[in-house]
């Protein structure tokens, strides 16, 4: 049922993405009202019940000049990437009207949190999260650069993320791949979009490090409004 609900909040763009060149157009908000775009940097669960995220890959562009992949991470309270959660990986084919579909489930296990894509093998994750991605320019399988939500983590500084999110639970997640260019800043705009539901932005950087201790529970972070 939840990956039906997706596929709704999906069809949405469907007219959204049309290959320009190298990449897809630039990144619009969803039409039917109720979206805008949100700059948190780190995102969490709202389904709480049933632990569970859905993302669903789509629009995945077959002429882009380099492979992506696109997954989840933690920091730590210093800011350093702890752990990273691949959910989709360069193979991964999008486009209309479906995508690849992959659900991440997580769970509390009483000293802190694990994420899992099968919900039968489990590894250590908290349940608040940016996303990366990997960024394959060659034909070798080596990682040629990774870029993150946070622009302070990424090796040039760019926002290489735009995010359009629909209280409370639904977001679309844009990726430009090319280094030195941001998402915002250049004629090739994105590459691929996600789709999401039940995930929320995090409202307070400072809560990121009760997130880190298991203090809070499902208290939230993100990071600070950035100007368009």
């Amino acid at each position: 049922m939840k990956k039906q609900l997706l596929k709704s909040v999906l069809i949405a763009m469907t007219g959204i993405g049309l290959l320009a060149g190298s990449a897809i157009a630039d990144p619009a908000l969803p039409s039917g009202g109720g979206w805008d775009w949100n700059s948190s940097d780190y995102w969490t669960i709202t389904d709480i019940g049933s632990g569970q995220a859905e993302f669903e890959m789509r629009f995945r562009n077959p002429g882009a000049a380099y492979d992506s992949s696109f997954g989840l991470y933690n920091i730590d309270g210093s800011g350093n990437v702890t752990n990273q959660l691949l959910v989709f990986d360069k193979n991964a084919q999008g486009g209309d009207p479906s995508g690849d579909f992959q659900s991440v489930w997580f769970k509390n296990t009483g000293s802190g949190w694990q994420a899992s894509l099968d919900a039968a093998n489990w590894v250590t994750f908290d349940n608040v999260f940016g996303f990366y991605s990997d960024v394959y320019v060659g034909s070798d399988n080596s990682i040629d650069w990774t870029f993150y939500t946070d622009a302070s983590l990424n090796t040039d500084g760019n926002e290489h993320f735009a995010i359009a999110f629909k209280d409370p639970n639904s977001a679309f997640i844009f990726f430009e791949d090319r280094m030195g260019y941001g998402i915002w800043n250049t004629s090739d705009q994105y590459d691929y979009m996600v789709g999401s539901t039940d995930i929320t932005p995090v409202p307070e950087p400072t809560t990121m490090l009760f997130f880190g201790a298991g203090l809070l529970g499902l208290a939230g972070v993100a990071r600070r409004k950035s100007s368009r």
